[in-house]
């Protein structure tokens, strides 16, 4: 895995993949795979694209994160998931 500029981005990715899940730098955006107990705690779908950059996952809805909490769709307060 490559490094992640954005560290609350690279806090939740290290955790995803420790976890069991993988995700891969994708141009703007990451691929990520979610584990079964991950995606199903999260309620979230398997494998999802998120981004660090807001206009960018309000452009491509993109999964957003506020922060403080947990990944949410369609929000583009606080930084968002890369």
């Amino acid at each position: 895995m490559t490094a992640v500029a954005d560290p609350a981005l690279g806090f939740w990715l290290r955790h995803v993949a420790a976890a069991g899940g993988l995700w891969e730098p994708d141009g703007d955006t990451t691929y990520v795979v979610l584990p079964p107990p991950l995606r199903d705690a999260y309620r979230l779908p398997e494998e999802l694209r998120v981004t660090a950059d807001p206009d960018v996952a309000g452009r491509r809805g993109h999964l957003a994160r506020r922060r403080s909490s947990r990944p949410r769709r369609g929000r583009r307060t606080g930084p968002v998931l890369r």
